[in-house]
């Protein structure tokens, strides 16, 4: 059996020991808690908050962010969860959830991924590499997507075929379905909106990665802004 290796990502707006990022800092150890107590959970690599390094590290920038930033303005996360829906009631429940609701606070918005997740052999512990090569070969695959979705838009719409549907979301109608079920908002999904076109990959991404048959050479990859 193969486990789910979950990498997060976030750029804060100022370095660690900043009033304004300390909400963030001062929560940490109740989110490490929180995970190490949720049912699905395994492993973490171990932050030192004072030299901000990692146990699976070494720490390394994803290709896909800012170079010139010092590595205490990166907020990143490495660790081995039984599967997606593990991760998922982790993450959007208690205290991490109250954490995630003041994520603009903290963190400043870009282009990268803000997760990754790929399957791993049981035996396997993922080092820090392994999870920024899939955060920037995720961060491409994305924009690609993301451009020739673009494409897409502007020939349907020479052919007429984006205007609204009976709940008055406009665009691609394959795009507002994936992006409805993914329960991700869909007002004008392919109207020129391009965070909600980027959360309709997201749930294509998401659903390759529950269909592949947890084996560590699928390259199963998930992103959401």
């Amino acid at each position: 059996m193969n486990r789910i290796a979950f990498m997060t990502l976030g750029v804060l707006k100022q370095p660690v020991g900043h009033p304004e990022v300390q909400g963030f800092v001062d929560r940490l150890e109740a989110n490490y808690a929180a995970a190490e107590g949720s049912a699905g959970f395994f492993a973490r690599s171990i932050r030192d908050i004072n030299t901000w390094e990692h146990s699976w590290g070494p720490v390394i920038r994803p290709r896909c962010t800012p170079q010139d930033l010092p590595l205490e303005r990166y907020a990143m996360t490495l660790s081995l969860w039984e599967n997606l829906e593990a991760v998922a009631a982790y993450a959007y429940h208690g205290v991490h959830a109250e954490a995630l609701a003041r994520r603009a606070d903290w963190f400043v918005r870009g282009s990268w991924p803000a997760y990754v997740a790929w399957w791993v052999p049981v035996d396997h512990v993922p080092r820090w590499n392994e999870g920024t090569d899939r955060i920037d070969h995720l961060h491409l695959w994305t924009d690609r997507v993301c451009v020739q979705l673009s494409r897409t838009v502007r020939r349907q719409r020479c052919e007429g075929k984006t205007g609204p549907d009976a709940n008055g979301a406009t665009g691609s109608p394959r795009l507002i379905a994936t992006a409805r079920r993914a329960g991700q908002p869909v007002k004008s999904v392919a109207a020129g909106r391009w965070h909600e076109r980027r959360a309709a990959v997201h749930a294509a991404s998401m659903s390759q990665l529950r269909k592949s048959s947890r084996t560590a050479s699928q390259p199963s990859l998930a992103w959401i802004q």
